[in-house]
């Protein structure tokens, strides 16, 4: 099994090329551009408001990390799950909305 040669240092990059804006520019493009509002490493302890939802957290830590994981294509089974969910809350709200209306007639 042959094992993957390590990733250079920015020290390391310098002294092999010899110019620091290439190897700035080099480390740069590596390093992941992190927008989530959670920062935590260990998901369990995290004391955010708003947390990293369980079913990325698994992509997450990868790219944080080794970045091997890549984006595909729609995940079907999600986006099913999601529209499900948001009819069931829009039923949900109509249903509130004409119970309340309903309430205002009755009191009259």
């Amino acid at each position: 099994m042959q094992q993957t040669p390590a990733k250079p240092t920015f020290i390391e990059c310098v002294q092999q090329h010899s110019t620091i804006e290439l190897c700035y520019v080099y480390f740069l493009l590596k390093t992941l551009f992190d927008i989530s509002l959670c920062k935590c490493k260990d998901f369990l302890i995290c004391k955010c408001k708003i947390k990293v939802p369980v079913a990325e957290r698994a992509f997450l830590t990868d790219q944080r990390t080794s970045r091997k994981m890549l984006i595909g294509g729609i995940d079907i089974k999600a986006t099913k799950m999601l529209h499900k969910r948001l009819k069931r809350k829009e039923e949900d709200t109509e249903r509130r909305e004409k119970s309340s209306t309903c309430k205002l007639i009755r009191t009259k």
